[in-house]
């Protein structure tokens, strides 16, 4: 999944300490307000599109898996706790979590 292109980071000094930290921000607001979202459209802070638009594509991801998966399962050199540690290892690498309905069908 590609960064957000709204999300942009700039550097923020503290008088007291005089220590600098970077600090996420939206361009896509009309304000430029703070984001916590680190470039995730599926965290985005503002806007639920992004956030619906995030998710979809992370579901078109892992069909695409488990399309791969299902043909590589037909192997007899791959196990079914093999392909469903292929799924999760996929899921993390997208940093995503697996949806429980998927898990729940995988072990049934």
């Amino acid at each position: 999944m590609e960064k957000c292109k709204c999300y942009h980071t700039q550097l923020r000094h503290k008088f007291p300490t005089g220590e600098e930290e970077q600090v996420g921000y939206c361009y896509g607001t009309k304000e430029c307000e703070e984001c916590s979202c680190g470039g995730d459209m599926s965290k985005c802070n503002f806007y639920d599109y992004k956030r619906k638009q995030a998710q979809d594509e992370f579901d078109t991801e892992i069909q695409s898996a488990l399309k791969e998966l299902k043909n590589v399962a037909a192997s007899p050199y791959l196990s079914r706790q093999e392909a469903i540690d292929a799924i999760i290892a996929r899921a993390q690498t997208l940093n995503k979590k697996v949806p429980e309905e998927l898990l729940e069908r995988l072990f049934k």
